[in-house]
């Protein structure tokens, strides 16, 4: 069972990086869209990496003043969780 567990855990390891990988570069060519000919690749990396443990959705808010993809309350998940 301990191996079943531990191979399921990769697995999952490998999705998230993936997800990861595809929500950075949207938000990458969205930077690139969204600031024309005044983008900079190098400002954009120092952006992502002193922000590192913060959420996406959080980063896209803060650099494109875009907060569509957060919940308009940060609490209503954890709320609803576990109710039909």
């Amino acid at each position: 069972m301990r191996s079943a567990s531990r191979s399921l855990n990769v697995e999952l390891m490998k999705t998230r990086n993936v997800l990861g990988k595809l929500q950075i570069n949207e938000l990458l060519a969205d930077a690139r869209r969204s600031e024309g000919d005044a983008f900079s690749l190098l400002r954009f990396n120092d952006f992502v990496w002193n922000n590192g443990n913060v959420p996406i959705a959080l980063q896209r808010w803060e650099l494109l003043h875009d907060p569509s993809e957060v919940p308009a309350k940060m609490d209503e998940p954890a709320k609803t969780m576990g109710k039909p």
